[in-house]
């Protein structure tokens, strides 16, 4: 159940500016609300096996469906209504489908070399939206000592945008059903960098630190640079 502040939005409803009359402002905000909250409802199922090739090898599969039902849209996201100029004209709330279903793919495989350890991963994700996700995910385990080991850490992440995503709203174009400039749904690649450090303690404890370097790349969000 969402109670977000301020209540649900009107969708595509204009947002609205404070200009110091707080009696003018909760009138007019007040009537870009039409309820104080609203539900969604989600089904996950998985199904996966693990198996072991070998001595050295060990390899996972998973399958996943979701179902989501209800309101999916941020109350607080806006998109940017613009003139044939480009500039801003007006601030709209989004709106999104009610349902939304996923599937996807994973594959996992560990493998103990001599000493070291790869840890490389693929997830492929589609859904209704037309979302489709690629990530491939790897690390790879140095001992230094008995005790202590270094992990390496790269990711890659690629998806392609919902067909409803849009990173603004033209003003001499028909209002669509369903609108939202939110770039997590739009087209994107995203990289991660990480580097691991680990010890064992005393009574089998581990101590372990890591750093990471993550870039999000948006491919449309609207400006040029």
């Amino acid at each position: 159940t969402f109670s977000p502040e301020g209540g649900i939005p009107v969708h595509f409803s204009s947002m609205v500016v404070d200009n110091n009359d707080s009696d003018d402002f909760e009138r007019l905000f007040d009537a870009t609300r039409f309820k104080d909250e609203d539900d969604k409802t989600t089904a996950d199922v998985l199904f996966g096996f693990t198996q072991v090739i070998n001595r050295r090898m060990l390899m996972q599969f998973n399958y996943s469906y979701s179902v989501v039902d209800g309101y999916l849209t941020d109350p607080f996201k806006v998109l940017s209504v613009v003139d044939s100029n480009g500039i801003t004209q007006d601030l709209v709330y989004e709106k999104r489908p009610d349902t939304r279903t996923k599937h996807s793919v994973f594959v996992q495989s560990k493998y103990h070399f001599d000493s070291v350890i790869l840890d490389a991963s693929y997830r492929y994700m589609a859904d209704d939206w037309e979302i489709e996700s690629h990530t491939i995910d790897s690390r790879f385990r140095i001992p230094l000592s008995n005790t202590s080991y270094i992990e390496p850490h790269l990711r890659f992440y690629q998806q392609t945008a919902a067909d409803f995503y849009q990173p603004f709203i033209s003003q001499t174009e028909v209002t669509p059903d369903y609108a939202s400039a939110d770039y997590r749904i739009g087209e994107m690649e995203a990289f991660t960098v990480g580097l691991e450090y680990g010890t064992k303690l005393t009574h089998g404890n581990t101590l372990s630190f890591r750093l990471e370097y993550y870039s999000q790349k948006p491919k449309d969000a609207g400006f040029s640079e």
